[in-house]
């Protein structure tokens, strides 16, 4: 059996084209120095799609300092779940004894979401831990 394209016509339905979907957002980190270590700035919106990327960019600033890692929030415009918990996780992890990691500048939205997000490290209070309103 073949698809009639004209079918829908000639039932009344309107076919409308499918709108683009809008563009992926455009991701960006920068690493920058400071006297008392590193700032690690995030630009746009950091999603399901942007997790690994923003794991290495986290773990390579880590590498830079054996200080302050600041992950600096000012700039992100959007994070979901996955990357709220990134953020967090990742963080965590970069935690040493001669490293202090810091997540600075999260927006109203950001900060509610690592709130709301209490099984990445159970028993433990990251959002107390890491987050700062600012650094």
């Amino acid at each position: 059996m073949a698809l009639d394209p004209a079918a829908n016509a000639r039932q009344g339905w309107r076919v409308r084209p499918m709108p683009d979907l809008p563009p992926t957002s455009d991701r960006t980190t920068a690493i920058v120095r400071e006297r008392s270590g590193v700032r690690l700035m995030l630009r746009g919106e950091l999603d399901m799609s942007g997790v690994l990327e923003t794991e290495s960019a986290v773990r390579a600033a880590a590498e830079l300092t054996h200080g302050r890692l600041v992950i600096d929030l000012t700039e992100l415009t959007f994070v979901d779940v996955f990357g709220a918990r990134t953020l967090l996780r990742v963080a965590d992890e970069a935690l040493s004894d001669d490293r202090e990691v810091v997540i600075a500048n999260p927006n109203r939205h950001v900060w509610r979401l690592f709130e709301l997000i209490t099984d990445v490290a159970p028993g433990r209070s990251l959002v107390a831990e890491l987050v700062r309103p600012s650094a």
